[in-house]
């Protein structure tokens, strides 16, 4: 055989050598992350996830706007917003792959293999890549659940397309998936830690957001769809507006115009991160000096500082003169070793707590994620805030006020731009519970003397501290926003009150709420999910059938400001329901505090019984106060919202409509008389939250028809009396609680002895007051106060005949109560809607 023909059987063995180690890398890597708890419960989380999306949301917009619950358009729009959620999750099984080795020490013996860096990092990606696809499946199935699982009804179910899902998956997941597990992969690769990959999915998350945003202020709405990775742009906002409901039926999202170019950008950005990292890649220690070894090294300068310091020449120290092998002999003798007695008291944990928010701080702020949060976001803050002070071209004024509505939102605020806050907050809670165990140091820290509560506290400490500098960079950059607009009546204690007295709070209880998770959960990967899934219920717990604030953590009356008024008495229900959220917030810090890892035994059950052995009287006191305020603040605002005031949940609207129509839909379509003129007496009493209205109203008959009775509609929730007609007339049907119906529908029908012709006149008398008491669910009415009181007539006072306002407009709903189609908008060809009537 010649030589050649050699080389070609060794250059084909070494071929076939090398595809065989990337294929067993693959298999490898791809089998254990199939394995893992976590992938799972990112499926399974997709999975309820695109349920609920298909069964309340897509629904919702469907029957909106006419088009199939299973239509292209639907099973997109779902698609987004489940790239959304697994977008954060996702980074466990990207950073994971990439990063495993030299987190867990391996890579000292992994990188002796001969393996090339080709077939190590393909491997580990193309598995990390696939996993990933794996998981959005999960978004398609989803919605195919909620489409065809009982429950919804026939007539929104178009026919089966089999290329919805597809292109859906094809043309939106998988690009995304490709585009953040290559994003992932390279930042977990070079820094050899796998949480470096959160910071891609949150520059990918940002991307789809605040850079959108700032690309709509400079009128760049074509250049805000090509860098949106996951869809909000061109696919929610843009398609959404564009396309017909026959569109949104039957049209699939294809690959052409602005749906092509973005996916060929971002495919193209993937691909060059992969490069990137395939050329920076070497098989070497990412440090030689871990933070266990600084942390070593540290001590023995520090020892060695004391030593020098003690016992150097001149000093008066016998051991000055000795070597330092025989000094340290003698340091450690029986005969030099003085014993000191030490004391564990309040001041050593106060300094202790001091130590480690000092730490903790440093540690989140200098961090790329912290860099983003406390530069990054305040400097884009303030291109938002100049785009939001404008309204179809008409720029607004932008007094403090107006700007701090752009810099806050409620945590409980459905689909907030200030949704990134509380995920980083999640991201910052994991790494300070996990920052010694992924360091190698918690056999040191868990040893060392003094109660659990400082290294709680501590790191709570240090994450409030950063969320202060971030709220106060964020005053700057709204003030910086007043400054471009040249407008110079800051009112920084306005700032100060809003965001660090209103604000800070809805931050804070999260935090605490974030932190008892991932101790919980004693997986950091479980904990970030945890702390996602509960953000999740939070702000849409509408959508489990919860919507009490006294159920959902954190949440409460929102507050108002006004010019006239200022907060006026929103504060005091906001404050009610804040106080009574830190009652719970004390029982999970006592929580943590019970069961906060110290040592290697971290079965659940084993914690339990420590969590025993760990309760004393500061904890007893502690969760006693705490049991008390939540007992306190709970039965005052139950009393408020549940007995002062009718609470009703969105149900019991939805039945009371439902019996209006029902019961007196058959009037809808009666002559009455119409609104001349009106003539009001109001007396306003601020002090105790008092309106009493006595008015007139002069009737015209503009109909050709004589009208028999007059139909008044009074206002349930306000007091309604001394009603009077200026004809003879007999009440011969009232709505009140108690009788046929049950709701109080507030409907009164008068008949006339004598029938009102065309042209006549007739003049109705009523009386109203309007008494506020206490508050309720959702705050105390803004309607009455000292300086700015404002209402309408719809708001207390009576209407004449019919009110289709007060119809469901949902069409499931209506469907559901056996009521008849009603389209949202009234044709133009409806001459009674045109002429005002109903």
């Amino acid at each position: 055989m010649t030589q050649p023909d050699n080389n070609i059987k060794m250059a084909t063995r070494a071929y076939n050598n090398g595809w065989i180690k990337f294929i067993e890398i693959f298999m490898f890597e791809l089998k254990y992350q199939l394995t893992r708890l976590w992938t799972w419960l990112i499926f399974l989380t997709l999975l309820a996830i695109s349920f609920l999306m298909t069964r309340d949301g897509s629904l919702a917009e469907a029957l909106h706007d006419e088009f199939f619950l299973n239509s292209p358009f639907a099973i997109a729009k779902t698609t987004v917003v489940g790239s959304l959620v697994w977008l954060m999750a996702s980074a466990a099984l990207a950073g994971d792959a990439a990063a495993r080795d030299v987190a867990s020490g391996m890579h000292i013996i992994v990188y002796t293999f001969p393996v090339h860096k080709s077939q190590y990092l393909g491997g580990k990606f193309l598995a990390a890549f696939i996993t990933n696809a794996w998981v959005l499946v999960a978004v398609q199935a989803g919605i195919l659940l909620g489409v065809y699982l009982p429950g919804v009804d026939e007539e929104l179910i178009g026919p089966m397309l089999p290329a919805a899902y597809l292109t859906a998956y094809g043309y939106i997941a998988i690009p995304n998936a490709f585009v953040a597990t290559a994003l992932q992969f390279s930042l977990s690769t070079k820094s050899g830690r796998p949480m470096a990959a959160y910071m891609g999915s949150l520059i990918l998350f940002f991307m789809s957001y605040v850079v959108g945003l700032f690309l709509l202020f400079q009128g760049r709405q074509d250049l805000a769809n090509l860098l949106d990775l996951i869809g909000v742009h061109f696919i929610l906002s843009e398609l959404s507006h564009l396309w017909t409901p026959i569109e949104k039926s039957t049209r699939l999202i294809t690959l052409e115009g602005t749906v092509l170019t973005n996916r060929l950008i971002w495919m193209g950005a993937g691909m060059f991160v992969l490069a990137v990292t395939y050329i920076r890649f070497r098989f070497t220690t990412i440090s030689a000096a871990t933070i266990t070894g600084i942390f070593v090294s540290l001590v023995r300068k520090i020892g060695l500082r004391h030593q020098s310091r003690s016992a150097g020449p001149g000093s008066g120290n016998p051991l000055a003169t000795i070597p330092v092998t025989a000094r340290f002999k003698a340091l450690i003798s029986p005969s030099t070793v003085s014993y000191e007695r030490q004391y564990f008291d309040w001041s050593f944990h106060l300094r202790q707590t001091s130590a480690i928010a000092r730490v903790s701080f440093l540690n989140i702020a200098k961090s790329w994620t912290g860099l983003v949060l406390l530069i990054v976001i305040p400097l884009l803050t303030i291109l938002v805030v100049v785009d939001q002070m404008v309204i179809n071209e008409v720029p607004l004024i932008p007094k403090t006020g107006r700007v701090l509505s752009e810099l806050t939102a409620s945590l409980s605020a459905e689909m907030s731009r200030w949704v990134i806050i509380p995920l980083v907050i999640i991201f910052f809670a994991g790494e300070l519970v996990w920052r010694e165990r992924e360091a190698g140091l918690e056999e040191i820290t868990d040893a060392m003397p003094g109660s659990e509560w400082p290294h709680f506290i501590g790191k709570f400490l240090g994450l409030a501290l950063v969320l202060v500098l971030f709220l106060f960079l964020l005053a700057i950059a709204g003030m910086v926003a007043q400054l471009m607009m040249d407008y110079h009546e800051f009112e920084a204690g306005l700032y100060l009150k809003t965001l660090f007295g209103l604000q800070l709070p809805e931050y804070l209880l999260f935090a605490v709420l974030a932190i008892f998770l991932h101790v919980l959960a004693n997986q950091k990967y479980i904990g970030h999910l945890a702390g996602i899934s509960a953000y999740v219920f939070i702000s849409l717990s509408s959508l489990f059938g919860i919507n009490h604030n006294l159920l959902i953590y954190g949440s409460g009356p929102a507050w108002l400001y006004t010019e006239m008024s200022g907060f006026g008495n929103s504060v005091w229900p906001w404050l009610a329901f804040k106080i009574y959220w830190t009652g719970w917030a004390i029982l999970l810090a006592v929580a943590i505090r019970l069961l906060w890892l110290r040592g290697k035994k971290n079965h659940f059950k084993t914690r339990l019984r420590i969590a025993r052995l760990r309760i004393d009287a500061t904890t007893l006191w502690t969760a006693s106060i705490s049991s008390a305020l939540i007992v306190i603040m709970g039965g005052l605002i139950y009393h408020n919202t549940n007995v002062l005031n009718v609470y009703q949940r969105p149900s019991d609207l939805v039945d009371k409509a439902a019996e209006y129509e029902q019961v007196y839909g058959r009037y809808a379509g009666i002559a009455q008389p119409t609104l001349a003129a009106t003539d009001l007496l109001i007396d306003i009493f601020p002090q105790r939250g008092e309106v009493i209205i006595a008015g007139t109203y002069q009737l015209v008959n503009r109909s050709a028809e004589e009208i028999a009775s007059i139909h008044v509609a009074t206002v349930p929730e306000v007091e309604t009396s001394e009603i009077s007609l200026s004809r003879q007339a007999s009440l011969t049907r009232v709505n009140n609680s108690g009788t046929r119906e049950k709701w109080n529908h507030g409907y009164r029908i008068y008949s006339l002895n004598k029938q009102l012709q065309p042209g006549d006149t007739i003049k109705l008398k009523f009386k109203v007051r309007v008494k506020s008491d206490g508050f309720s669910e959702n705050g105390i009415d803004p309607s009455i106060v000292a300086n700015g009181t404002y209402f309408s007539n719809m708001n207390w006072l009576p209407s004449i005949g019919y009110q289709s306002s007060r119809e469901l407009s949902n069409a499931t709903q209506r469907r559901e109560k056996g009521l008849m189609p009603k389209p949202l908008i009234a044709s133009l060809y409806n001459e009674e809607v045109r002429k005002g009537g109903a």
